[in-house]
């Protein structure tokens, strides 16, 4: 009934605790745990999986051998949350053409990741001086946060690529010393007003700095 499955959880450690699931109509919750214990798994689905895209919520905790969220031809329909937390091995959350199919996405999160570089990086093999132009639209996401991440140096470093985020509201990044960027390439993010500094102290932690490129470029200058 894997095809059934619309919030998936991933925990790294087998333990016992009260178990959170976002509700989703006519749904299917799944639970895996002790994935540390399978040091050979680097990655949640095979290369050839179409169950993503049924997917509606994906949360992985604590899984420290995987390296990369899915493989590189995922698709995620209707992926509407992601959050991604203490998984020390990821190198990063999302290639670019996993990160098209995000038309429904609404809120990420990825917090204390120590190895990630980029939340997105490009899957093109040649390099981003062969690929064309092209552009990436996030069009439903509303809440990025971004938290103790303390290799991050940008969502992504791709300068071919643009992004857009028309319905962006809320961003939080707190605790990312070495980003000194969003963006490589062009950007968009009509309905920003500003960089929250702190998750939950909205109102006195923030900056802003004309466009979302020039405020991370501040902040990491202020350091």
């Amino acid at each position: 009934r894997f095809h059934t499955i619309k919030v998936l959880c991933i925990e790294g450690y087998d333990y016992d605790g009260e178990e959170l699931f976002e509700t989703v109509e006519n749904g299917v919750n799944a639970m895996i745990k002790g994935i540390n214990f399978h040091p050979d798994l680097k990655q949640i689905l095979k290369q050839e999986s179409s169950h993503a895209n049924n997917l509606e919520v994906l949360e992985i905790y604590g899984c420290d051998n995987l390296i990369n969220l899915v493989p590189s031809s995922t698709s995620f329909q209707n992926l509407t949350t992601v959050a991604v937390d203490f998984c020390y091995g990821m190198i990063n959350i999302l290639t670019s053409s996993t990160a098209k199919s995000l038309v429904r996405l609404k809120q990420m999160k990825i917090f204390h990741c120590k190895m990630i570089t980029e939340i997105v990086v490009d899957d093109d093999e040649e390099g981003d001086n062969y690929a064309a132009n092209y552009e990436i639209v996030f069009s439903e996401l509303k809440e990025l946060r971004l938290s103790s991440l303390e290799s991050l140096t940008s969502f992504c470093s791709v300068n071919n690529c643009a992004f857009k985020f028309p319905s962006l509201e809320r961003l939080v990044v707190e605790d990312c010393p070495n980003m000194s960027i969003f963006s490589g390439g062009e950007l968009s993010t009509p309905n920003l007003r500003k960089v929250q500094l702190k998750q939950w102290d909205d109102e006195k932690r923030w900056a802003w700095k004309d466009d979302l490129n020039t405020t991370i470029q501040y902040l990491y200058q202020q350091q």
